[in-house]
């Protein structure tokens, strides 16, 4: 049976509904535009990534994440430290009031969402669960998808082993040639 696209169309609505209340609930939160909510969320799941691996994460150019990891900095929620990897890079790692704000975007994030699940039965939550599940493995071609679906993401909600991103980004690296 066929819908005509009106499933099409009424996702791309709930995306769009969805993206507004997250931007509006979490720039209100934290007193910040989504890249920064990002940012914070990003390093709170990450710590210590580098600088570069941020900017990838958050589809910014190189000049603009260090816009934002200085504005970050000067606000005293960030710190610049030695790269994990190598001396050279420089890696971004959370100050306590960082935690604290990253926390608070996470919070303002899972209350968006919740109101957007409350009308549905517990039986109807776990139908959409195995949906989204194929659909956004579906959506995660590579690791940079993967990390760029997942940069609001509340990892303590979705374990990596369990997350569908992330497993398809890992069955992606495994079928990629050496």
């Amino acid at each position: 049976m066929s819908d005509d696209g009106r499933t099409g169309n009424l996702v791309g609505a709930l995306v769009i509904a969805l993206g507004d209340a997250l931007r509006v609930d979490l720039e209100t939160a934290s007193g910040r535009g989504i890249s920064a909510c990002a940012a914070l969320a990003t390093a709170l799941a990450y710590p210590g990534e580098s600088v570069d691996a941020l900017r990838r994460t958050l589809g910014l150019s190189a000049a603009g994440t260090t816009r934002l990891v200085d504005g970050l900095q000067a606000d005293k929620l960030v710190e610049r430290r030695a790269g994990l990897e190598d001396g050279r890079s420089r890696a971004v790692v959370l100050t306590d009031a960082g935690r604290k704000q990253a926390k608070a975007v996470l919070a303002a994030r899972r209350a968006v969402l919740a109101r957007a699940l409350a009308p549905l039965s517990k039986r109807e939550r776990g139908e959409l669960a195995r949906m989204l599940n194929v659909m956004l493995a579906a959506l995660t071609p590579d690791r940079q998808t993967c990390d760029r679906i997942c940069r609001l993401c509340d990892v303590s909600r979705c374990p990596q082993d369990d997350c569908p991103v992330e497993l398809a980004a890992l069955r992606s690296e495994r079928a990629a040639p050496p």
